[in-house]
């Protein structure tokens, strides 16, 4: 075993998503993991990439695409988030099974429109409500701009009030995308009820601060140097993005990882 403890020995970044069955593993209360484990969960999910690329490179961009054409079209908009849940959630389920080589495919994007749907509608409303009012207290002082609220005394600026907003947009952002996270995995492959899963979901997050901060700047070095050569690069940073949230999942929620 190393002696950095920031480090994840070697043999596991190599095993972690090996041959053989999710089932096998012991789901549990979230963990705390090693700070380096940010750079580890991006490492992992390339070799995940490596598996079957073609399929990976196809499931994010046709995410991609239908999310795109969702908000071109007026109030049909509205159900982008919702949908995006659950396509996320065949995502999910798709890495699960390239993790435990039973060969996924495209079909599998679609799995959360007939398994858990009502649940995994339930994870998409928590997080678009709760960005409904992020979004609001954010633009409460301009709106409050016209009528004078919020104004200083001279009534030409934002009064310290309202200066306030903005950060309450971000209290409210932040633990939501918290609770939401890991929810969908949750949800569709360990089948837990949704309020259990934001729970979780939330811990996870909570106690893994530092291996997350880790990650997202690693994540946005990536997506910055994939967006350089024409953004061609991205065709492979964008699914390695998502099949690392797959493998921060099995990483901080199973005692052990699947067995080689």
């Amino acid at each position: 075993m190393s002696e950095n403890p920031y480090q994840a020995p070697a043999a596991a970044l190599e095993t972690a998503f090996g041959n053989g069955d999710r089932e096998s593993g012991e789901l549990r209360e979230p963990r705390g993991v090693a700070v380096g484990r940010g750079w580890g969960w991006i490492r992992e999910a390339y070799g995940l990439f490596k598996r079957q690329p073609a399929l990976w490179v196809l499931l994010p961009l046709t995410f991609m695409l239908i999310q795109m054409g969702l908000s071109m079209v007026p109030l049909v908009n509205i159900l982008a988030a919702f949908l995006g849940v659950l396509l996320m959630a065949g995502m999910y389920f798709a890495a699960d099974q390239t993790a435990n080589d039973a060969d996924a495919a495209f079909p599998d994007l679609f799995v959360g429109f007939r398994e858990n749907t009502l649940r995994l509608l339930g994870v998409a409303l928590v997080h678009s409500l709760g960005t409904i009012l992020a979004v609001g207290m954010s633009l409460f002082p301009a709106l409050a701009s016209g009528t004078g609220a919020g104004l200083d005394q001279a009534g030409t600026s934002p009064g310290p009030v309202a200066l306030l907003f903005p950060l309450a947009m971000f209290a409210i952002m932040i633990p939501i995308a918290m609770a939401t996270w890991f929810a969908t995995p949750l949800v569709i492959l360990e089948d837990v009820k949704v309020l259990p899963a934001l729970r979780m979901s939330f811990m996870a997050c909570l106690r893994n601060i530092l291996p997350m901060f880790v990650y997202g700047l690693a994540l946005g070095a990536l997506f910055f140097l994939g967006a350089l050569p024409l953004f061609l690069g991205l065709l492979v940073v964008f699914p390695v993005a998502i099949l690392s949230s797959y493998t921060a999942y099995r990483d901080i929620f199973y005692s052990e990882p699947a067995p080689a």
